[in-house]
C-alpha cells in the first residue's frame, strides 16, 4: 500500500480516483526473488497479473468496527495483510502511524465500547464461539453474543472501561513496532486490552513466523469471529486463504495458481463451520 495525500487515515475503496488511489510498487522484498520483481497492484499487494481485487467485493459493516494502526514502514510492504481486511471489509479503517510530520489520527478511539487487541497479563481473554452461538446467531446482527470487558483489567490506570467491545483498535506491524503503537498511543488513553484464544490456526508463511502467532487478518477475524461475526469472519478467512494461495505460487515462481477461489479454505473458517 502506498499511502496518498497528507491523511495518516486511508479506508480502501474500490472507486478511488485516479490521483488518490494508492499506486502499484515495484520495491522487491526478501531479497528481491523473482516473484518480488514484478509490479504490483497497490490495493491487494499481488503482482499486477495475478490482482485478485475484481473477485471480491467488500463485505458489508458488522456492529464491531475494526480500526488497524500500521507502522508507516509495514504500510508500503506487498506482504501486509492489514490492507486486505480494509480492502475486503467495510467495517475496517486503515490508519498509518509514523508518517512524518503526520500524528497518528486517534478520532474514536475514546469512544465507549473501544478495547484493543494485544496480548498481554493484563489483557482479558476473548471466547471461540460456541456450537449454541452460532445456532442462536444465524447472521451477523447488532444483537450478536459479544464479550463482556466491563470488568477487564487496565492498560492503564482508568475509570470508565466499556461494557462490550464495539470498537476494535489492532496495532500492526513487527513485534516492536506494535509495543511501540501501544506504548505511545494507545496506553495514555486507559482502554482495555483483550486477546484471543490460543492455538488458532494460521496459514501465513510469506515471512518469519513463529507457531502459534497470527498475521493481522487472521487475528483481526479471530476477533470477529469471537464478538459475534463469525459469517463475516469465515468469509474473510477463505478469502486470504485464495489469496494465500497466489502470492505463494508467485514467489515460487509458478505463474499458475492451483486453487481456485471457490476452493480456498482456511483452517479457522473450517472450525467455525464445524461448530455450526
Amino acid at each position: 500500500m502506498q499511502c496518498a495525500g497528507t491523511s495518516a487515515s486511508l479506508r480502501y475503496n474500490r472507486t478511488l480516483s485516479a490521483t488518490t488511489r494508492p499506486q502499484p510498487t515495484n520495491a522487491p522484498e526478501g531479497g528481491g526473488s523473482r516473484a518480488y520483481r514484478r509490479s504490483r497492484c497497490g490495493l491487494c499487494g499481488l503482482p499486477s497479473e495475478a490482482c485478485i481485487c475484481d473477485q471480491y467485493r467488500a463485505l458489508p459493516a458488522t456492529a464491531l468496527r475494526i480500526t488497524l494502526i500500521v507502522a508507516a514502514d509495514e504500510s508500503t510492504r506487498p506482504s501486509n495483510t492489514a490492507r486486505l481486511l480494509a480492502l475486503w471489509f467495510d467495517g475496517a479503517e486503515l490508519r498509518v502511524r509514523g508518517l512524518r510530520g503526520i500524528p497518528l489520527e486517534q478520532s474514536g478511539f475514546s469512544e465507549p465500547g473501544t478495547a484493543v487487541l494485544f496480548p498481554g497479563p493484563d489483557a482479558t481473554a476473548l471466547t471461540w464461539p460456541s456450537f449454541a452461538e452460532l445456532t442462536a446467531t444465524g447472521s451477523d446482527v447488532s444483537a450478536a453474543p459479544r464479550c463482556d470487558v466491563s470488568a477487564a483489567p487496565r492498560c492503564d490506570v482508568s475509570e470508565g472501561a466499556p461494557s462490550a467491545v464495539r470498537h476494535l483498535l489492532v496495532p500492526d506491524g513487527t513485534w516492536r513496532q506494535a509495543r511501540r503503537i501501544l506504548r505511545h498511543e494507545l496506553l495514555p488513553l486507559g482502554l482495555p486490552c483483550v486477546t484471543l484464544p490460543e492455538g488458532l490456526p494460521s496459514l501465513y508463511g510469506l515471512r518469519r513466523h513463529a507457531e502459534g502467532n497470527l498475521c493481522t487478518i487472521e487475528a483481526s477475524c479471530a476477533a470477529l469471529a469471537c464478538l459475534g461475526a463469525p459469517r463475516t469472519a469465515a468469509s474473510l478467512l477463505n478469502r486470504f486463504a485464495h489469496w494465500m494461495a497466489v502470492a505463494d505460487a508467485h514467489h515460487r515462481g509458478h505463474d499458475r495458481v492451483p486453487l481456485a477461489p471457490e476452493r480456498a479454505r482456511h483452517p479457522m473458517a473450517q472450525l467455525l463451520a464445524g461448530a455450526e
